[in-house]
């Protein structure tokens, strides 16, 4: 007859006595992650790292907003309104985006970044640069690889080559 499992909060009194039954020692190790920004975007389009799809068009909107809220907070109280600021004027693009065409999207993107405004501004430029290295960082060498190989043949294509 199968023995009954512990309930779940009952692991931590009941492992300690099967592991000295067996002569064992134990030793409690917990282990803390962050969830990464992979899987499937709102739209269904996976995002490995090695596609066009921006990592964050793969999680949650309602996880990512409370994420950066919850960013936000942890800034010193006179950052923080800027920080919302910034939060609601990104928040408010993106959602202008959301309808439209790929084209229009594009050419919206392009237009932003085209900005001199917002590429000259060291916090913007900063933050894209994090960005760029968390992203790689959580990558494999296979999706680098894939990913640089994609930029290549997209630049390729635009250039006509």
């Amino acid at each position: 007859m199968a023995q009954k499992l512990p309930k779940p909060n009952q692991v931590c009194k009941v492992l300690p006595p099967l592991v000295s039954s067996v002569h064992g020692s134990m030793v409690e190790v917990f282990l803390l992650t962050e969830r990464l920004h992979q899987g499937f975007s709102e739209s269904g389009q996976t995002n490995d790292g090695g596609n066009q799809i921006p990592q964050f068009a793969a999680m949650n909107s309602e996880w990512r907003d409370q994420h950066q809220l919850a960013q936000i907070k942890l800034l010193p109280p006179e950052e923080q309104p800027a920080a919302k600021k910034a939060f609601n004027d990104r928040k408010a693009f993106f959602a202008s985006m959301k309808n439209l065409s790929p084209e229009e999207r594009r050419a919206k993107w392009q237009e932003m970044m085209n900005n001199p405004d917002m590429m000259n501004n060291a916090g913007f430029q900063q933050q894209m640069q994090d960005m760029q290295l968390l992203r790689q960082a959580n990558q494999t060498e296979q999706q680098r690889i894939k990913r640089a190989v994609n930029y290549l043949n997209h630049k390729a294509a635009v250039l006509g080559h």
